[in-house]
């Protein structure tokens, strides 16, 4: 169960989050954060890591829920494509969008994993909640000042943080 700011686990990016590595963990269901870990930020399309992983979980029969603090009409037009349900505005890292995620998961919550990108909102909203998480590098560093703060301010708190 990931602490605080502690993941449970880190992949390299979501290729890495496999069936079989799910199954592992104990994972049956997965709620995936969206921007910079299966998209690049605001992208309706899926990076092509991104496509493969939702189909392998599809094709494993992996339930997959996405939680965006994203409004409905930037992630609906990402998901249904795919036929994945979603929870926008999800209030990361201490609104109720993981709990609505975990509900829609249809699997108890210590059968749920939390995959993302960030420190701040993906892995601080699995401690909130009691979910593990693994953390993923971002698909890409983002450019504007909010977010290179951020990033900064990830790497001095997680020394294991991609510079």
């Amino acid at each position: 169960m990931a602490h605080g700011l502690t993941p449970d686990r880190r992949a390299a990016g979501i290729r890495e989050v496999t069936p079989e590595f799910l199954r592992e963990l104990g994972a049956r269901g997965v709620i995936v954060d969206l921007d910079n870990t299966l998209a690049l930020p605001d992208d309706v399309h899926p990076t092509p890591d991104g496509a493969a992983w939702l189909a392998a979980m599809r094709e494993a029969g992996i339930p997959v829920v996405i939680v965006s603090n994203n409004s409905r009409e930037r992630v609906e037009p990402f998901c249904r494509p795919f036929g994945v349900d979603f929870v926008p505005k999800s209030g990361k890292p201490f609104g109720r969008g993981i709990d609505r995620a975990i509900d829609k998961l249809g699997v108890p919550r210590e059968q749920a994993v939390l995959v993302g990108d960030q420190l701040f909102t993906d892995v601080l909203a699995a401690s909130c909640h009691h979910v593990p998480c693994i953390l993923t590098e971002p698909v890409v560093m983002e450019t504007g000042l909010f977010f290179r703060l951020k990033r900064a301010l990830e790497r001095a708190v997680d020394r294991k943080r991609r510079k």
